[in-house]
């Protein structure tokens, strides 16, 4: 699932999902805007948050679409 789509259904915003993950609001606005990938650390949190609900491949594939 790609994580804006996973915030849109959680009805989560980006910064609450940006505290859960333990980094800043603009750092989730780069990864939604495809400026910036997530760090090897971060997708790891990411896919730990989500339980499983958004991958690294999902992640991979958000970014492509992006650019």
């Amino acid at each position: 699932m790609l994580l804006r789509d996973y915030l849109h259904q959680r009805h989560l915003t980006q910064t609450e999902f940006a505290d859960l993950v333990g980094v800043s609001r603009p750092a989730c606005s780069y990864w939604l805007s495809g400026r910036n990938r997530p760090s090897p650390a971060s997708t790891k949190t990411i896919e730990s948050v989500t339980r499983g609900d958004v991958t690294a491949a999902d992640l991979q594939r958000g970014w492509e679409i992006e650019q």
